[in-house]
C-alpha cells in the first residue's frame, strides 16, 4: 500500500471484497455441480 498513493484500509477493504467474491464464486460453482446432478423434473420438462 505504501507509495502506492493508498490507506492501508482501502486495500484490506478491497482485499476483503475480493476474497467475498472469490467465495461467492466458489459457492456458485458448487450450486451449478449439484444443480447439474438434479434430474431436470419440474423445471419447465415437458
Amino acid at each position: 500500500a505504501r507509495g502506492s498513493g493508498t490507506s492501508v484500509t482501502e486495500v484490506n477493504t478491497l482485499l476483503q471484497r475480493f476474497s467475498q467474491m472469490r467465495k461467492l464464486m466458489k459457492n456458485a460453482g458448487q450450486m451449478k455441480k449439484m444443480l447439474a446432478r438434479v434430474p431436470r423434473a419440474g423445471a419447465g420438462g415437458r
